[in-house]
């Protein structure tokens, strides 16, 4: 459920693209939902409401395995 709202968010094609999903689809599901934790900026910015979000993703994305 964790990538789902990450591909949400980011865009299908972002995540698709991600180390995140690549990661997990390699069967390291676990460092897939630590690699969540990198997609914390927009424009370069890192902002606190998406530092927040993927701290929640990676809980949650953790919770699976």
């Amino acid at each position: 459920m964790a990538p789902t709202s990450f591909a949400y968010n980011v865009g299908v094609k972002a995540a698709c693209g991600s180390s995140v999903v690549k990661l997990i689809n390699q069967g390291k599901t676990a460092e897939g939902c630590e690699a969540l934790l990198k997609w914390n900026r927009a424009a370069g910015i890192v902002f606190p409401g998406l530092v927040r979000r993927r701290q929640k993703e990676r809980a949650f994305c953790l919770e699976g395995i």
